[in-house]
């Protein structure tokens, strides 16, 4: 009943508040007010008697009032509210609507007629809900009460309390809900208890007689409802219209979403080019006068060299050639951004591209060189041939969109109120980090979680994500604490190399010890040392460059973005030249830590202003002098910068990580061969112990011994067969 009832308020206040005129749009916010308050308490006082009474339902409770009195009484304050009944905020809320419609046009009569019919329902089955959950009825043994937590009714007290408040104090603070109310057409008037004798009040009394009515001649009116009811009610109608749906999408999906790409492109690109076509052509629009190709031969060239190549990564089948070809036209888009004048968007474009060249490489390692299915030549032919339509229709539906503008663009302004307003000459950077800083803040956050949640999703080991540290690899050699070391590695997700014991203290420390610790592990000679070296050379250079990007890029070419991004490619080299081992020695952190930081200090820096009397992300200028940096000016909206550079940082961390060092740490395990290889020792890995399994069962089976196998497991000796389940369902693991 409650249910049906909240749909009939919503139906109520969604009819206020777009009736279009400011007074009904008030009335609509105090009955959304209203309803808030009286719908949760009516809900809550109906999940307690359901725990006193064990049911709710109206058939079998009687004298649950006199068992609960305090719920009784103020589910009955709440009651009140709903049905219009003064002094209560449904009151105030209700007469405000009557008093902006009554006298007014014709489609202001309907409308408070429908509201006044309405009404008279919502007094009938609101005085027959509270009827029916507390009065004692005749012929129904009360049912004894069980649990009955005054914890649990206090927030009915609270909200129902709250609605009478709200009702006696409207004309208080009418003021708040008259500030939205102002936006629509017409004078808002004032919230009142009391609007004088008129009609609205005369109205109100009749829906309140009519409803007591109605809620005494419910009897016979069930009836008359029972003979003439519908021959299918509305739960069984929903049900068929359901099922129905159902079977309409389960067709449509299968008849469109078929699992493959190239069909999902082809859709994509046909309802373009047909689009851009159709604008085209009823658009009446059409080139812009003195209308050219390029402004020099390099940008001509530059877009040759960007189509070749995207035509020649469409015919590739190798991957790898795919993937260069692909960076060779983001490099190339990077070019045509620096000829037309825009370095910042062509520095973002080249570490981008970069990155995601890293990570397509990555990625390859673990598929096969060439593609597995190539369509046929026609096929491909006519895929290529409706891309370069699309691409084409829609060049041409630009360059007409650029031709029909009448107004100067805004864009115009950005240099001089970026300056002004922003503190800043860069107009990319002052965009993102003050014009639009708030769609930067919401796009950060969700880069946040997909990195973090794709990245659990691609390899967990253990719930703090621990980074391989080449202290922790190596570890005490020495014969004397090698038992407690191995014993520690079982807490850790680390993975240790059996090297030889040495006890001469002066290969460990001091003077003596390795500094390129990484050459001590198995498969180095793989890679140039000239490259490890270099690459820790050059990398805190990379380093001081991304700071000086992030710290300079509100007034020159940089930002957080670029800046982390060109530290996201120091990373890389430093894992390309020295493995994830290497990684964790440039970058000792989380990533989790960085973009948890990062989004730390974007919240900071947007509600900072607001303590001090500002608004959220609002940007202020400091200027001061530094010994032996001369005059300095600060932007606040460095500091927000600083939160996007951390999470840019630890999001390309996070794919070294998962896609390039856990991929690494899986490709040992599955390269194990003898005892005097690398021991892996992650925390709660399966393959490890599987593959142990493995490995003693099948030493045992050449040894023809029949002792159970550690971990619990019998042997191949157990005549009954047992044994065998577990190594079927390690192979099975092994192989997944």
């Amino acid at each position: 009943m409650l249910a049906f009832g909240t749909v009939s308020q919503l139906g109520l206040i969604t009819l206020m508040v777009g009736y279009g005129d400011a007074q009904m749009a008030l009335a609509g916010l105090m009955m959304l007010c209203a309803h808030a308050l009286f719908k949760s308490a009516l809900f809550l006082s109906v999940g307690i008697v359901d725990v006193a009474m064990g049911t709710r339902d109206l058939r079998e409770l009687s004298g649950v009032g006199r068992a609960m009195p305090v719920t009784a009484t103020f589910a009955g304050l709440a009651t009140a509210s709903m049905i219009g009944l003064p002094p209560f905020a449904g009151f105030v809320a209700k007469e405000t609507a009557l008093e902006a419609l009554v006298g007014g046009d014709l489609t202001a009569t309907i409308t408070w007629i429908a509201i006044a019919l309405g009404s008279v329902l919502t007094v009938g089955y609101g005085l027959r809900f509270w009827w029916g959950s507390f009065a004692d009825k005749p012929g129904i043994k009360p049912i004894p009460v069980g649990r009955n937590s005054r914890v649990m009714v206090a927030p009915v007290v609270i909200l129902a309390t709250l609605g009478l408040i709200l009702g006696i104090g409207s004309s208080w603070w009418s003021h708040i809900l008259e500030l939205h109310a102002e936006t629509y057409p017409g004078t808002p008037g004032h919230l009142a208890l009391w609007h004088g004798l008129g009609a609205p009040i005369l109205i109100t009394t009749v829906v309140l007689i009519l409803g007591v009515l109605l809620f005494r001649a419910r009897v016979p009116f069930e009836r008359l409802t029972t003979a003439h009811e519908f021959p299918k009610g509305a739960d069984e109608i929903y049900r068929i219209i359901m099922r129905d749906l159902e079977r309409l999408s389960g067709f449509v999906t299968g008849a469109t979403q078929r699992g493959s790409l190239p069909a999902y492109l082809s859709t994509i690109f046909v309802f373009t080019l047909v689009t851009a076509t159709t604008a085209a052509i009823l658009g009446g629009a059409n080139l812009p006068e003195g209308f050219r190709l390029w402004d020099s031969p390099a940008q001509g060239a530059t877009a040759l060299i960007t189509v070749l190549a995207a035509v020649l990564a469409a015919r590739a089948r190798h991957r790898m050639k795919a993937v260069f070809l692909m960076g060779v036209t983001g490099y190339g888009v990077a070019l045509t951004y620096e000829l037309y004048g825009a370095p910042d968007l062509a520095l973002t474009q080249v570490l981008s591209e970069t990155i995601t060249l890293v990570l397509f490489v990555l990625v390859l390692r673990r598929l096969p060189p060439y593609f597995s299915n190539r369509p046929l030549r026609r096929s491909r032919s006519w895929r290529l041939l409706l891309a370069v339509l699309s691409g084409v229709s829609v060049s041409i539906v630009a360059a007409m969109a650029a031709a029909s503008r009448i107004h100067e663009p805004i864009s115009l302004l950005f240099a001089e109120e970026g300056f002004v307003f922003g503190y800043g000459r860069n107009i990319v950077n002052v965009t993102l980090v003050d014009i639009r800083a708030w769609d930067t803040f919401g796009e950060t956050s969700v880069l946040i979680v997909c990195a973090m949640g794709i990245a659990s999703l691609l390899f967990v080991r253990d719930r703090v994500g621990r980074t391989d540290r080449l202290r922790n690899v190596l570890g005490p050699v020495d014969s004397s604490t090698r038992a407690k070391f191995a014993k520690a590695l079982d807490a850790g997700p680390y993975i240790a190399r059996k090297l030889p014991s040495s006890d001469d203290p002066e290969q460990q420390q001091g003077r003596n010890r390795i500094w390129l610790a990484s050459i001590l592990r198995h498969g180095v000679e793989s890679r140039p040392i000239i490259l490890m070296v270099g690459t820790r050379m050059v990398f805190y250079s990379i380093i001081t460059v991304s700071l000086f990007l992030l710290f300079s890029g509100h007034n020159q070419p940089g930002g957080g973005f670029a800046g982390g991004l060109l530290t996201g490619i120091a990373l890389a080299l430093r894992y390309l030249a020295g493995g994830r081992f290497e990684l964790g020695a440039a970058m000792p952190v989380l990533p989790s830590h960085l973009m948890g930081g990062g989004l730390l200090v974007v919240t900071g820096s947007a509600l900072f202003p607001v303590l001090l009397g500002g608004k959220p992300l609002q940007t202020a200028m400091f200027d001061f002098t530094l010994p032996g940096f001369g005059a300095v000016h600060f932007a606040t909206a460095l500091i927000f910068d600083i939160g996007v550079y951390l999470a840019v940082v630890g999001l390309s961390l996070e794919i070294l990580r998962s896609l390039g060092g856990e991929i690494d740490r899986h490709g040992e395990l599955e390269g194990l061969q003898g005892p005097d290889d690398l021991v892996i020792c992650p925390h709660d890995d399966e393959r490890v112990a599987v593959k142990n399994e493995m490995d003693a069962e099948a030493q045992l089976e050449d040894d023809g011994d029949t002792r159970p196998v550690s971990g619990g497991h019998r042997g191949r000796g157990n005549k009954s067969g047992r044994g065998k389940q577990p190594t079927a369902r390690a192979t099975r693991e092994v192989r997944h």
